[in-house]
């Protein structure tokens, strides 16, 4: 299990910003599990209901809201991410090897570190796949951008770089947007997944699979290429990074994501250069 794949707490901060405005009781719930995420694990629907005001199945149709079956499905994830992120947060040996340096040797070891990493992940990247990808970008008018929440974070940067250079896409956080914009698509959409596992989470799987049905081409960037949504999508876009390395994986994989957008980004701009664009 991945950390992003199973984070709930963006979906709980995304449904607050949401509703916030509002008062209403998905906003109450939401700020109840964020203040109590770490004690979900022992904590009853009916408690979390009591200091929520509202009644028990309330809390059932929330978590349905936000992704999971039911209340005892989410505690689950919860408890599954907790403990996973215990592992995840134990800093790797070559972290120790260099933390004891003084600061401007220790910063020097972790750019070193970064570089390398881009230079792994350049090295993996199938850049003829970029290339047909940047051309679909510019060929198709309606594209989605899709993904769990925190991964939906480098989406909407994504589209929001493209927009400046003229190029709109569509890209929500929320889920019920997500399932509505997948089965607006049509045989002329284009959609892009962002999924560091490739589909751990139930969800994104089904979302490719409207769009499927829909036969929207679709695109995956991913580490993972053995999963199902490597092996159910026309691009993959996969990405390598090095395991126990010295920056921990949560903090280089974004840098990671971020340098495949900036890619298509500026391969985006040298195409529309070429024909005589801005």
């Amino acid at each position: 299990m991945d950390l992003e794949s199973n984070d709930s707490r963006m979906s709980l901060i995304n449904i607050l910003e949401a509703n916030l405005e509002k008062g209403d009781s998905k906003a109450v719930i939401a700020r109840v599990l964020l203040r109590n995420f770490y004690n979900i694990p022992n904590m009853t629907q009916e408690h979390i209901a009591k200091l929520s005001f509202v009644a028990p199945s309330t809390i059932g149709r929330f978590c349905k809201k936000i992704g999971y079956k039911n209340f005892i499905e989410f505690r689950k994830y919860v408890n599954e991410y907790i403990e996973k992120l215990k592992m995840d947060s134990m800093l790797s040996d070559a972290f120790y090897e260099v933390a004891d340096k003084d600061v401007f040797s220790f910063s020097d070891e972790i750019f070193s570190s970064t570089m390398k990493s881009l230079y792994n992940a350049q090295k993996s990247i199938d850049i003829e796949t970029i290339d047909k990808v940047t051309d679909l970008i510019i060929s198709t008018e309606k594209i989605a951008v899709f993904g769990l929440p925190i991964s939906q974070i480098m989406g909407k940067d994504f589209q929001y770089h493209m927009l400046r250079h003229g190029k709109y896409m569509e890209a929500f956080t929320e889920f019920k947007k997500q399932v509505e914009l997948a089965e607006s698509l049509d045989e002329n959409s284009l959609a892009i997944f962002i999924s560091k596992t490739g589909g751990e989470r139930k969800f994104i799987c089904d979302i490719l699979n409207i769009v499927k049905k829909c036969k929207a081409r679709t695109v995956l960037i991913t580490y993972k290429q053995d999963s199902y949504m490597a092996q159910n999508s026309d691009f993959l876009i996969n990405i390598f990074y090095e395991e126990n390395g010295l920056i921990p994986r949560g903090l280089i994989s974004g840098i990671l994501y971020t340098g495949v957008f900036n890619l298509i980004i500026m391969n985006y701009l040298k195409k529309i250069k070429s024909k005589g664009g801005k």
